[in-house]
């Protein structure tokens, strides 16, 4: 378990490790360059103080449904800083923060941001994301940027604990005082199961706000107007199992197959990424063996960690005739080409392995094995469709509509008990902005839940309409290019952002969505570039400060 108290201190932050992430040669040269960079972060008062609050949240669990303890904290630290703050019924965080003198006239404006995080573990690691805290450390890339992540056993939590943080930092550390109107801080909790603390509140939270900031953006020079709706999905069925002992052991062999060190990522947006999907390429090795008319049964087939991560790993055991491994061959040949040919530059990282095993005890039934194999390899996966909306200054279209599979469970068993070992469950994610193409996956899977005997159940939530016109996302460019001297994009974003739910709450309120540049979130190489950080909480400080005046140009 780690060290909470040591978390607290940013200068105990590793800066050891800092050359391990230059592209350049060892030297030195770069080792003194990286050494100079990370005491420059620490002699910036506004990273230093933003990375001390943003290590209170590291040192406290605030995976989804375990963020009672850090939200308590908070709500105590507001509290005696002299705001009004409260829990709701469903555990999200309120606080309303008044306007300093002068601006008492200024419109009510909500800063909204979720506490939870996605707990991604390393495999294989003794980290527990219910207890342990996150060690983090500082490196420097190749650009001279300085970038903070976890020490690699586990996700870092700035989606979106970093810009949180941030905003902390500038209603109560920072020394200088600025000039804003009356605020409100919106908190929640488990929006990364569904939005669901969102969906909790009750509409009277949203009373006299004119304008809403979320703070769950990964670009900082991506304004957002607009995000994709999502819908959950569980598909489950009885594990139908046997024991497998033949008369001759010999004539029959086990393997385990298995995808391993994907750069996996978050469903939304890495999902345009290239990355592998180790479930799905499983599944499609696993029906190339029945294209090759080759006989097998499952004895279990696992991966991924939840609906919203796209899988990194995945095994299957398999239990099949000697006489028969040529075809096995075959197919795996068939992986290790299309491994080549479509992921060789965009996610090369990870590996294929495949070795035997002893004879399980138990299998899968053969009309079992089909069903699992066939349902998995035939649901979509990945991009479906895009919308005209641009997300970069290249020319790069917003995903409209996507499906992530993100999670199977799937082992012959004899018992039926409380972990779930005689279900087979397979978790998916379906964002997309507009209905049209969502409908048409929504109806192919239940087509296919029904033909291979799934049951589902499923959570789900809107879009947010894109739109351009926004006067406070026109005020929020300006104020960017005022403080960096840079053009933001103004654009949607193909993920589930909570303004969509408080468009239901509140039709007529103005929203955008910021933050700093967020890279590989919900897995262990989630990371933030630290000077981004810093022009997003100056940005939104700007802006704050001319909210009284958001039309003007």
């Amino acid at each position: 378990m780690y060290d909470r108290e040591s978390l607290l201190n940013i200068d105990k932050i590793n800066e050891a490790e800092s050359a391990s992430a230059l592209n350049a040669p060892d030297s030195n040269e770069s080792i003194n360059r990286a050494n100079q960079l990370l005491v420059e972060a620490e002699a910036d008062e506004i990273i230093k103080g933003i990375l001390k609050e943003f290590a209170v949240f590291c040192s406290l669990p605030h995976g989804s449904g375990n963020e009672a303890q850090l939200v308590e904290l908070l709500c105590k630290r507001f509290q005696d800083e002299g705001f009004n703050a409260y829990i709701t019924d469903g555990n999200n965080l309120i606080c309303d923060i008044p306007a300093v003198k002068g601006m008492e006239d200024a419109p009510l404006v909500a800063l909204q941001g979720h506490i939870d995080m996605v707990c991604a573990v390393r495999e294989n690691s003794a980290y527990d994301p219910s207890t342990d805290a996150i060690a983090m450390k500082i490196d420097v890339d190749g650009s001279g940027k300085r970038i903070l992540s976890s020490t690699g056993d586990s996700s870092l939590g700035a989606d979106c604990g970093m810009c949180d943080a941030a905003v902390i930092w500038l209603l109560t550390s920072s020394e200088e005082k600025f000039a804003h109107g009356p605020l409100r801080l919106i908190f929640t909790v488990e929006e990364e199961e569904g939005l669901l603390g969102a969906q909790e509140l009750k509409k009277s939270v949203l009373d006299n706000v004119k304008y809403l900031i979320n703070l769950d953006g990964f670009d900082a020079d991506h304004i957002v107007a607009g995000c994709s709706g999502g819908r959950s999905e569980i598909f489950s069925k009885d594990c139908e199992s046997m024991s497998f002992e033949p008369e001759n052991s010999k004539e029959w062999c086990a393997f385990e197959f298995t995808l391993t060190g994907f750069k996996g990522g978050h469903s939304g947006y890495d999902i345009d990424k290239g990355r592998v999907n180790a479930i799905k390429l499983i599944a499609d090795l696993l029906a190339d063996m029945f294209e090759n008319e080759m006989s097998y049964l499952l004895s279990s087939f696992n991966g991924g960690v939840q609906h919203n991560i796209i899988p990194s790993s995945a095994s299957a055991v398999v239990v099949f005739r000697r006489e028969e491994l040529i075809k096995c061959q075959r197919s795996i040949q068939m992986l290790m080409y299309e491994l080549s040919m479509h992921y060789g530059e965009s996610d090369w990282g990870g590996r294929f392995v495949y070795h035997e095993i002893a004879l399980p005890r138990r299998v899968l039934t053969e009309q079992c094995t089909k069903s699992v194999v066939k349902f998995v390899h035939g649901l979509c996966n990945g991009v479906y469709a895009y919308t005209d909306i641009e997300k970069d200054r290249d020319g790069a279209l917003v995903v409209d509509t996507s499906i992530n599979i993100g999670k199977i469970s799937c082992k012959a068993s004899a018992s039926k008990d409380s972990n779930h070992e005689g279900k087979i469950e397979i978790l998916i994610f379906l964002r997309a902005i507009s209905d049209t193409f969502s409908s048409i996956l929504l109806r192919m899977n239940n087509e296919a839940a029904e033909e291979y005997g799934f049951e589902s159940t499923n959570v789900e939530y809107p879009s947010w309409h894109f739109d351009k016109s926004s006067e406070l996302l026109n005020a929020a460019c300006r104020s960017y290019r005022k403080i960096t001297g840079k053009t933001a994009v103004a654009t949607a974003a193909h993920v589930g952002l909570e303004p969509a739910v408080f468009t239901e709450l509140a039709p007529d309120l103005e929203m955008i969505s910021m933050g700093a540049d967020i890279r590989n979130a919900h897995s262990i190489s989630e990371s933030v570039n630290l000077g981004s950080v810093k022009e997003f909480i100056l940005t939104l400080k700007d802006l704050l400060s001319n909210i009284g005046n958001v039309s003007g140009e």
